[in-house]
């Protein structure tokens, strides 16, 4: 662990002085923009500088929607070299619920965000990091071909519409606890399966001691490794060594 700690430092430094200007307060800037849609506008949040060779990450928030926690983690990134955009996706469907109709609205509207930021990046080159619901959004976005470069997954599952359909899968990296009683680990232990039957490539770390979210201490692990693994590839598609 210790040497995984310091193999993500050393990579991390780097990038932490190209992209965030001012040491003192060590935060990138953020700002607030809208899309809008048949006359219906939703929020995102984007952090940051946007400049050619800056991998793009796109955050998507839980069913709590996108609180305090989930600015913390787009600034974390933005921090250590991503432009991180946070969009408020919930406000494109009707409610939170998990229905067919509400993940074809919220798909439409990440991909609508995400196409208008990148612009003429191609679209291997964005990467998604979801978190419970977020999560299986990142994974159905993912499963369609086409997709983002890289996806990192925190405690959901694979929803079983996109399951059904699926047409490949990025590199991905499964982050879920143990004790998980919301979303059992068995979703997370199956997808790893589903991955490795695929020839997908899948990394996985199950967290023993955690359930459904993560302690600091765990959550600033997750943090690393999610980070060690989106920038590892990051440089693996623009030919770094």
């Amino acid at each position: 662990m210790m040497l995984f700690v310091q193999l993500a430092i050393i990579r991390i430094f780097p990038q932490l002085f190209l992209i965030c200007l001012s040491v003192v307060v060590n935060t990138c800037a953020q700002d607030n923009a809208a899309w809008t849609r048949e006359a219906q506008t939703v929020g995102v949040e984007s952090f940051g500088m946007q400049r050619d060779g800056i991998p793009l990450l796109v955050l998507l928030h839980g069913v709590n929607g996108p609180s305090q926690f989930y600015t913390d983690q787009a600034k974390f990134f933005a921090e250590h070299g991503f432009r991180v955009i946070l969009p408020h996706f919930f406000e494109a469907g009707r409610g939170t619920a998990s229905t067919d109709q509400n993940y074809d609205a919220w798909i439409s509207m990440i991909r609508a965000v995400t196409a208008r930021e990148v612009r003429n990046v191609k679209p291997g080159s964005v990467q998604f990091l979801g978190f419970s619901l977020g999560a299986s959004i990142a994974l159905a976005i993912g499963s369609q071909g086409a997709g983002p470069g890289a996806v990192v997954e925190f405690y959901d599952s694979f929803p079983d519409r996109y399951y059904r359909d699926l047409v490949s899968m990025p590199p991905l990296l499964i982050l879920h606890g143990e004790r998980d009683t919301n979303v059992p680990v068995g979703n997370a232990l199956q997808l790893y399966k589903l991955c490795g039957a695929a020839e997908f490539r899948c990394e996985m770390h199950i967290y023993s001691e955690e359930g459904h979210t993560f302690s600091p201490k765990n959550m600033r692990d997750a943090d690393l490794r999610a980070l060690h693994f989106l920038l590892t590839e990051s440089d693996r598609r623009t030919g770094m060594k």
